[in-house]
């Protein structure tokens, strides 16, 4: 299946999230999305509806302002009875267009995939 192929399931939406290696291996370890142990994030997070948005934010927020070379995008899926009552934003970042999941209902996301996104190296 494709990273963007449309869910043929309306009952359920497909989410991206970029994350960096710390929150991938936490999302591995409880098999859930959830806020930072430590408390050291918000109690929401944010979800792009397409994968090449979440890979788009990841490469500005990961690669330009963190420095780091490899971040993933994590695709996950949640009801959309569940999915429509969080709140939606425009073009988040002058990249695409976002979901607020509230810490309440991060365990109902399901973690479906993940994809690794290196930055590519310029040959000088």
């Amino acid at each position: 299946m494709a990273q963007s192929e449309l869910n043929l399931n309306p009952s359920v939406i497909d989410l991206y999230r970029a994350v960096g290696v710390e929150e991938l291996e936490d999302i591995k370890l409880c098999g859930k999305f959830r806020p930072h142990p430590l408390g050291r994030s918000m109690e929401s997070k944010w979800f792009l509806k397409s994968f090449e948005d979440a890979k788009k934010w990841g490469e500005v927020f990961y690669f330009d302002k963190e420095n780091i070379d490899i971040f993933y995008v994590v695709k996950a899926s949640i009801t959309s009875n569940v999915a429509t009552t969080m709140f939606h934003a425009k073009n988040i970042d002058n990249i695409g267009d976002g979901v607020s999941i509230y810490e309440e209902f991060l365990d109902q996301l399901k973690p479906l995939n993940s994809w690794q996104i290196k930055r590519q190296k310029n040959n000088v």
